[in-house]
C-alpha cells in the first residue's frame, strides 16, 4: 500500500486510511499501526524506547525510509516550529488572540495594570493561556 514508483529520493506515500494529522495508518488485529512507523521498523528494526519516527520531508503520509529518523517528541517540536509547520500563532485557524493581543496582555501584566484573572476574562481564554503567554511557554516567537 506504499508507492515507491517516484523513486528512491522521493516520498513514498502510504495509499490506505489515514489518520486525521495525515499519516498513514492501518488496523491488524484491534491494533492500529502507523505505516511510517511500520515502514522504519521494517527496514531499521524497534523504534528506540521513549522515542518517535519524525520526517525530514515533513510530508506526513511519507514511508520512505530515508526521510525517517528517530527522535524525542521535544525535537519534533522544535523541528515542527523551525520549519514553520507548526500552525503557530495567528497562522492557527483555532486561534482566539491576535499579536496585539499578546504584546497587549503582557504590556498590561508587566506594569501590573491588572492580575492575569482580570486578563482572562477580558481576552474571554483560559487563566492558564494567560499565565503561558506572559511566562512566554506561548507566543514564544514575539
Amino acid at each position: 500500500m506504499v508507492d515507491m514508483s517516484a523513486g528512491d529520493g522521493a516520498c513514498w506515500p502510504y495509499k490506505g486510511g489515514h489518520n486525521k494529522k495525515g499519516y498513514g495508518q492501518f488496523g491488524k488485529d484491534g491494533v492500529v499501526y502507523l505505516a511510517h512507523r511500520v515502514a522504519w521498523e521494517l527496514t531499521f528494526g524497534p523504534i528506540p524506547e521513549g522515542l518517535d519516527i519524525l520526517h525530514d520531508c515533513d510530508n506526513p503520509p511519507c514511508c520512505n525510509p530515508t526521510h525517517l529518523h528517530p527522535g524525542t517528541r521535544k525535537e519534533n517540536i522544535h523541528d515542527m516550529i523551525d520549519r514553520k509547520r507548526g500552525l503557530v500563532g495567528e497562522l492557527n485557524s483555532s486561534h482566539k488572540l491576535t499579536e496585539g493581543d499578546v504584546l497587549n496582555i503582557r504590556a498590561k501584566y508587566k506594569w501590573r495594570v491588572v492580575t492575569e484573572k482580570m486578563l482572562a476574562e477580558e481576552y474571554h481564554v483560559h487563566i492558564g493561556t494567560i499565565h503561558n503567554i506572559i511566562h512566554r511557554k506561548k507566543w514564544k516567537s514575539i
